[in-house]
């Protein structure tokens, strides 16, 4: 008995190391990310990446606003609608969210992008 404890023990601490690896290498993204856009403010893909980042460290709240941001300095970067739409569902703000997706849906068919209508639109159908 003694035995499988001290494996179960190993195994935790494993895990722990793990976790630690997994939020310090995230960090490490975002401060590499904001040091990116530190020297390249207008870079909207360095907002985005950044704003992926904070939405996979749970950070909704810069998520949303490096999100707003480009939707605002630039509403035609079409993968930021889908998106944006996603983090506010998880929020529960399904009616801001099915505006964000209503105008990505213009904006994609502004672009002829059939493909991201399509996903937006399905994301539309599936709100609840």
């Amino acid at each position: 008995m003694h035995r499988n404890f001290r494996a179960v023990s190993v195994e935790l601490f494993n895990l722990i190391l793990l976790f630690i690896y997994i939020i310090f290498a995230m960090m490490n993204r975002i401060e590499t990310l904001l040091n990116l856009l530190e020297q390249n403010p207008a870079d909207d893909f360095t907002k985005y990446a950044l704003a992926l980042e904070y939405v996979s460290a749970n950070e909704t709240d810069n998520a949303e606003r490096y999100l707003k941001d480009l939707i605002v300095s630039s509403p035609s970067y079409l993968a930021t609608y889908y998106q944006y739409g996603k983090l506010l569902e998880d929020k529960g703000e399904t009616d801001e969210a099915r505006k964000i997706y209503n105008q990505g849906l213009f904006v994609a068919s502004s672009q002829n992008d059939m493909h991201t209508k399509a996903e937006l639109q399905d994301a539309l159908d599936n709100l609840f």
